[in-house]
């Protein structure tokens, strides 16, 4: 067994020093598999997903799964998600800017050493670099699915706006923890 000198080891038992601090980099880390594994699914489903309906359907055709309510129909968004926004460099640019920051932020709480906040984390940068991808690739993101009067949407949308949703309920649960 390792024996530390005697200054070491009174370091490693007050709480507040260095070495405990590390503790909580350590644990924010420990979920860097979970956010790693769900970018990665969502990533991976989303683009599979696109690859399979351009080659089923043709652009603009329609295949309803429940008449009038749920479908499928292959379409372009030039803007953000769900069709918003005109697809303008400034406004796409200040999209993922606020994204990128949001995620820093949500890295530096509390809220990604919880498994959900990990996979949410996970889910909405999955989401972000896959509609990237498509974008770069294409200069347009492939949207297909259809509910009802909603805009079309994709695999990385719905997962984008679900992680950022889940994240923001967890912030506000933890807030009102605090002042409990």
């Amino acid at each position: 067994m390792l024996s530390f000198p005697p200054a070491l080891r009174s370091v490693k038992t007050r709480p507040a020093s260095i070495v405990a601090g590390m503790e909580i980099t350590r644990s924010r880390h420990a979920r860097l598999p979970a956010v790693t594994g769900a970018a990665l699914a969502v990533g991976l489903s989303d683009l599979a997903t696109k690859s399979v309906i351009t080659n089923w359907l043709t652009w603009g055709e329609t295949r309803w799964l429940i008449d009038g309510v749920i479908g499928l129909e292959l379409t372009e968004n030039r803007g953000i998600a769900f069709g918003f926004g005109d697809g303008s460099s400034f406004t796409l640019a200040l999209v993922a800017v606020g994204l990128v920051m949001l995620m820093l932020v949500v890295l530096r709480t509390d809220l990604a050493t919880e498994v959900a906040g990990a996979i949410a984390l996970g889910a909405a940068a999955g989401g972000a670099i896959s509609n990237l991808i498509d974008r770069f690739a294409d200069g347009a993101v492939t949207d297909f699915f259809v509910i009802g009067p909603w805009p079309r949407f994709n695999v990385a949308d719905a997962a984008l706006t679900l992680g950022l949703l889940t994240l923001v309920i967890m912030e506000f649960r933890t807030d009102a923890g605090r002042r409990a």
